[in-house]
């Protein structure tokens, strides 16, 4: 069954070809590892050069567009369009579509778009892979903010596995591949009693004595029970009971 990469990244048409070059080599790449495409449903820009590559490489393609804007964009034809009512329908829709999100290079709405994403991540409305890619250290600067925000303690280090750094396409799809959905505990209270995992977590996990389950991080959640797992050909679900608080651990584990 194929996943949603949604894909947030440049429409402008002003920028060193390299990064439109980099936009088709990601788009071929998606179809490779068996995922579809969702964006914000243009031909121009890095979204252009990335979905215009998926469909090239017979991948499919899903825009969504607020009908405000519908008529002053181009859109492939063989791409799938979903018209919202307007900008914070069309974030919410293509939210619900993904399974994972995508940062390539691209300006403030890029950055609106997934610092929206990882804030929802962080209150517990979804768990899904956020993935920024750092073609040509585009993102090295707000990296470096970000060090400054964690210093001086304006976000809590535990937060830095809410998103992952990717150098390398290589790196975003070996991420997506062993990513472990996890939904994070706020003020230790459960957001949901459900935390979904791959198969080989679920083994490990039910073959320790230990009382702990690992993430694909730095991270552990405490555990009294896992009550049970059920699943099937779409994913696995452990079932558990008494969660405590998610607590920072060596990353040697």
């Amino acid at each position: 069954m194929s996943k949603n990469l949604c894909i947030y990244c440049s429409s402008s048409e002003r920028l060193d070809d390299k990064y439109y070059q980099f936009g088709e080599e990601f788009g071929a790449r998606i179809v490779q590892e068996g995922y579809e495409m969702v964006y914000g449903g243009t031909t121009v820009g890095i979204m252009g050069a990335v979905a215009g590559s998926v469909l090239k490489n017979h991948g499919k393609v899903v825009g969504v567009v607020p009908k405000g804007i519908f008529d002053s964009l181009q859109h492939f034809e063989q791409a799938g369009v979903i018209v919202t009512d307007d900008m914070r329908t069309r974030k919410e829709k293509m939210e619900k579509l993904a399974d994972a999100f995508v940062a390539l290079p691209g300006g403030f709405g890029t950055l609106e778009e997934v610092f929206e994403i990882i804030v929802r991540k962080q209150l517990g409305y979804h768990s899904k892979a956020i993935v920024f890619m750092n073609f040509n250290e585009f993102y090295d600067g707000l990296l470096e903010m970000f060090d400054k925000i964690y210093e001086e303690k304006f976000a809590k280090h535990w937060m830095q596995n809410l998103y992952f750094i990717a150098n390398t396409v290589d790196e975003v799809f070996t991420y997506l591949d062993n990513y472990v959905e996890i939904f994070y505990i706020q003020n230790n209270k459960v957001n949901t009693k459900l935390i979904r995992a791959s198969l080989k977590n679920i083994a490990d996990a039910l073959s320790t004595e230990k009382d702990i389950f690992r993430t694909h991080k730095s991270y552990v959640v405490n555990l009294a029970k896992v009550i049970s797992v059920s699943g099937n050909a779409q994913g696995y679900k452990l079932h558990l009971e008494n969660i405590e608080e998610l607590i920072p651990v060596s990353r040697s584990l």
